[in-house]
């Protein structure tokens, strides 16, 4: 049986999508009569979702044209992802830095967080995200934020951090990364290392990738 969406719900998801590029700015969202199909709902509940989009500025209508998209992704890092792919914190708490990993000072825990990323329903990368909150206190905020915003983004954006460096190779996926994106042969995976430093060169954010092998490679390093 198809999913029974409220008002709310459709505002949340169409905003959602294009506050992750789903949907691009200046593009045109699909008509009402199609996305009431998609959320199995009549028109005027799609009607209304899109109204509020429009009273906060995310979308306009256009007469005799349709709905456009006004608002344009501030995520800095979509080089590390397709850009029609969305994200899900399955975890955010504070923890010991992996043992493989020698970035952070063993003697203090870090920010974790496990995200999954996926197209549509198809899971396409496992991310396991680090901050050093010692350094950045204000990143403390994302363990009780309700803002679906990703902690890159987040150091990029709100503490003037930049990419030091980005490290593509093969590894054999972790048994978490196994589980979350359904490996059924885990021999090598296309495992990337992001390390993020702020501006007076101090190390202090990285992020571990593993995408699905049913991952192009040219999405990966689509920029």
């Amino acid at each position: 049986m198809q999913k029974s969406y409220s008002v709310e719900s459709i505002y949340k998801d169409l905003k959602t999508r294009i506050e992750n590029g789903h949907y691009l700015k200046d593009n045109r969202l699909p008509d009402e009569k199609h996305l009431a199909s998609l959320y199995g709902v009549g028109r005027q509940a799609v009607r209304m979702a899109i109204e509020k989009l429009v009273k906060e500025g995310v979308v306009k209508r256009v007469k005799g044209r349709g709905t456009f998209v006004l608002f344009a992704p501030k995520t800095q890092l979509l080089g590390l992802v397709d850009s029609s792919w969305s994200f899900q914190f399955l975890r955010r708490n504070l923890s010991n830095v992996p043992k493989e990993c020698d970035y952070f000072n063993k003697n203090f825990p870090v920010l974790s967080f496990e995200i999954l990323w996926h197209k549509e329903s198809a899971c396409t990368c496992f991310e396991r995200c680090f901050v050093d909150p010692v350094k950045n206190p204000t990143a403390l905020t994302l363990l009780q934020s309700q803002d679906n915003v990703h902690p890159m983004d987040f150091c990029v954006q709100k503490l003037n951090s930049a990419i030091v460096q980005d490290k593509i190779e093969l590894v054999k996926p972790p048994r978490v990364v196994i589980k979350h994106l359904a490996l059924h042969e885990p021999n090598v995976v296309i495992g990337r290392t992001v390390l993020l430093s702020n501006h007076v060169g101090e190390l202090f954010g990285f992020s571990l990738l593993y995408y699905h092998p049913s991952v192009q490679i040219t999405q990966i390093h689509k920029f």
